[in-house]
């Protein structure tokens, strides 16, 4: 039962980080369409802004999962 409260702590912790690292590039995304759309004539421009690669948020995932795992294993158990 400790490994999966643990676990599931760690499935949150990722969850949690990978949203983080999507939202930031949300909005730096955002950023540089709006910069774009400053630059174009009547609202059609021929760039475009690339947002959440695999990669990126599997290694977020992976960091926020193993930062979590490895927190809820180590904090001190107080027992009754």
């Amino acid at each position: 039962m400790r490994y999966l409260k643990a676990a599931l702590a760690g499935l949150l912790g990722g969850l949690l980080f990978a949203f983080a690292a999507i939202s930031v590039e949300m909005v730096h995304a955002q950023r540089t369409v709006a910069a774009q759309m400053a630059s174009c004539a009547d609202y059609v421009c021929d760039g475009y802004a690339q947002v959440g690669g695999v990669w990126e948020l599997l290694v977020a995932f992976a960091l926020g999962f193993a930062a979590a795992f490895a927190w809820f294993l180590r904090r001190k158990r107080t027992t009754a």
